[in-house]
């Protein structure tokens, strides 16, 4: 590996440090965009967004079933809509999923 290539991956392994795809555990209803209000990450009390808006249910927070369709006990038609987020060094659009996986927007891909 050349000097430079090294150099490449190194800043690429730095980035990662502020990447939240690599620092923290996936909470899919934090990058939603009808989120209302979070609690902690213990209990689902505190948690609301426009679709649970008493309390989100404990299965969505945990990944158990992913918010993708409208919830017979829901209020309006509210599924999840992630945020997108842009990349510094690349400039390229990701964002999370449902289930707690990211892909990139133009590819759909995690590369």
């Amino acid at each position: 590996m050349t000097k430079q290539e090294l150099a490449a991956k190194r800043k690429r392994e730095r980035a990662k440090a502020y990447d939240a795809r690599y620092n923290h555990i996936p909470q899919p209803c934090v990058h939603c965009k009808h989120l209302i209000s979070a609690g902690n990450q213990y209990d689902p009390e505190g948690w609301t967004c426009e679709a649970f808006p008493d309390q989100i249910l404990y299965t969505i927070l945990t990944l158990r079933n992913p918010h993708t369709e409208v919830d017979s006990i829901q209020e309006g038609t509210a599924v999840y809509n992630p945020h997108i987020y842009t990349e510094e060094d690349g400039g390229r659009e990701w964002h999370y999923n449902a289930d707690g996986t990211w892909q990139y927007v133009d590819t759909g891909t995690t590369e």
